[in-house]
């Protein structure tokens, strides 16, 4: 469990690239302070290994574990309700 004290963290977008180096989705990175805090390379509480389908998908749901950590000062954990609110599905 780690305190996370600093307001300034940022979401990073990358793709998702299987082992030939074909594109198969999205993910996103939280950087507290500039340094990586959170590698998330598949849509979190949703059973399965996707990746976002969209880029978009996958900054709204770092937009949202990033707000989570800057009110709780924790790494955050989202659930499946708050997703579906995203629109962010399997």
């Amino acid at each position: 469990f780690q305190r996370v004290q600093s307001k300034n963290i940022e979401v990073k977008t990358f793709e998702v690239k299987d082992s030939t180096g074909k594109p198969k989705g999205w993910g996103y990175d939280l950087y507290v302070d500039n340094k990586k805090m959170i590698h998330q390379l598949i849509i979190p509480a949703i059973a399965g290994n996707n990746s976002f389908k969209t880029e978009e998908d996958a900054y709204k749901t770092g937009q949202l574990a990033a707000d989570k950590m800057k009110v709780s000062g924790t790494l955050p954990t989202l659930s499946v309700k708050e997703l579906d609110s995203l629109g962010i599905t399997k």
